[in-house]
């Protein structure tokens, strides 16, 4: 049923308006989505667009910035995903609630965890499935494949930041970043790929193909 701009004396009425157009479209929360991306990324991000779903179901409006950035920034390249993560947090600024889901917080989820609670953001927890659920744990810094005796082998870094680096990944996970990284690589065109492999990987190709395997 519509709202009547109009009082019984027929004049018009704006604030009773206003009043019951808010009764009738009650504001709809703005939540972060918060679930993992690295490793099985094209599994990850089938489920985030089920959790995307899910929270439009529930009428919120969801903020998913690992659906979006990776479109345009590497998420192998460690500073491109050190900005992906820094545009995610100012987005998280704006949400009224963060939402996790899975059964464990990845490297980078447990940043977006920290910085919610840090400003006073309500926190939800689901499973994979989308049934709430209690906190679940913080990874293992020791689990990441760089890390060696408190130290970080990758980042220039004096000691290992633990689970609250982005940048933390298990073996499996950075494998199968590189095999994404080469076959990028090898659908560009020769003079990009030189280009790259110069920059990144040293000019040697075969450290990027072997760690791929």
């Amino acid at each position: 049923m519509g709202v009547n701009l109009y009082n019984q004396e027929r004049n018009l009425d704006p604030a009773a308006h206003e009043a019951l157009t808010k009764i009738e479209k009650p504001k709809k929360r703005i939540v972060y989505i918060c679930s993992p991306f690295a490793g099985d990324v094209d599994g990850n991000t089938i489920r985030a667009r089920r959790f995307g779903r899910f929270a439009a179901s529930e009428n919120a409006i969801p903020i998913i910035p690992h659906l979006m950035y990776p479109q345009f920034l590497e998420e192998d390249d460690p500073e491109e995903r050190k900005l992906g993560m820094q545009m995610g947090l100012e987005l998280l600024r704006k949400c009224q609630e963060l939402w996790a889901f899975g059964n464990q917080l990845s490297t980078g989820m447990a940043v977006e965890v920290k910085k919610a609670k840090q400003w006073k953001i309500p926190i939800r927890y689901f499973t994979t499935d989308c049934r709430e659920t209690g906190e679940f744990q913080l990874r293992n810094e020791k689990e990441c494949f760089a890390y060696r005796k408190g130290r970080c082998k990758i980042l220039a870094i004096e000691k290992c930041q633990g689970a609250s680096c982005s940048f933390l990944k298990t073996e499996a996970e950075a494998a199968e970043g590189r095999k994404k990284a080469l076959n990028r690589i090898l659908s560009l065109d020769k003079e990009t790929q030189e280009w790259i492999i110069n920059k990144y990987y040293k000019g040697n190709m075969s450290l990027l193909e072997e760690g791929s395997e």
